[in-house]
């Protein structure tokens, strides 16, 4: 005979209007658009039994300002979860989840990943904390109020589209870096921004090959 573990509960879509949302326990997985142009929505709380959310579930929701992320939670099936969440002000994330951390509002794997910025926060500058490998895809995507991001050593991957649709000045590169995903500035004003790096970085050549400005550090 099944019982309830055998099945997994996926929320498609929300319907309703209300503010402050919370994820039912019935639900192990938050699907693609879930939320996705929810207008309403400020605060979401993701219960504990939530196991994976989908790529672009937060899309579009102007006025939210807070996820809280369970104990539960294993995986994203992709990043970018809040682009265009022009007021978002951070993740939270339950202490005794296994897989994610969050610092100041923005989003970390444990084991070293860095996922997702809290993107309506009003800050210019933002370094990234040491002991990151990983810059996750989309994980500054539609950020408004930053001009320069400092990637610092041991960094060894940025993803696709980590700074698409941005207002950047100026990023500082590492001279660890060895991987740059496709299309990291899409829909930023390149022609407005810096690439800085160690002289003969990965980043450098980089630079040289998809012509943007650089500075040798």
């Amino acid at each position: 005979m099944s019982n309830k573990n055998d099945f997994e509960i996926v929320l498609t879509k929300y319907n309703g209007n209300d503010a402050h949302v919370v994820v039912p326990d019935c639900v192990t997985y938050i699907g693609g658009y879930a939320f996705a142009g929810n207008r309403n929505l400020t605060t979401l709380i993701v219960s504990d039994h939530v196991k994976d959310i989908a790529y672009t579930a937060f899309w579009d929701c102007d006025n939210l300002e807070r996820i809280k992320i369970g104990k539960g939670l294993e995986k994203f099936s992709d990043v970018g979860l809040i682009g265009d969440c022009a007021n978002f002000k951070g993740f939270e994330v339950d202490e005794e989840n296994k897989h994610f951390k969050a610092i100041n509002g923005d989003l970390y794997t444990k084991d070293g990943d860095f996922l997702c910025y809290a993107i309506g926060k009003k800050e210019e500058s933002f370094t990234v904390p040491f002991g990151m490998r990983k810059i996750g895809p989309w994980a500054f995507n539609s950020c408004q109020y930053l001009r320069s991001v400092t990637i610092p050593e041991g960094v060894e991957e940025i993803g696709e589209c980590a700074f698409g649709f941005t207002s950047l000045k100026e990023v500082v590169l590492p001279k660890s870096l060895n991987e740059i995903g496709e299309d990291i500035f899409n829909g930023a004003n390149k022609i407005d921004i810096i690439i800085k790096a160690p002289k003969g970085s990965y980043a450098i050549k980089w630079a040289k090959k998809n012509k943007m400005k650089y500075e040798e550090i």
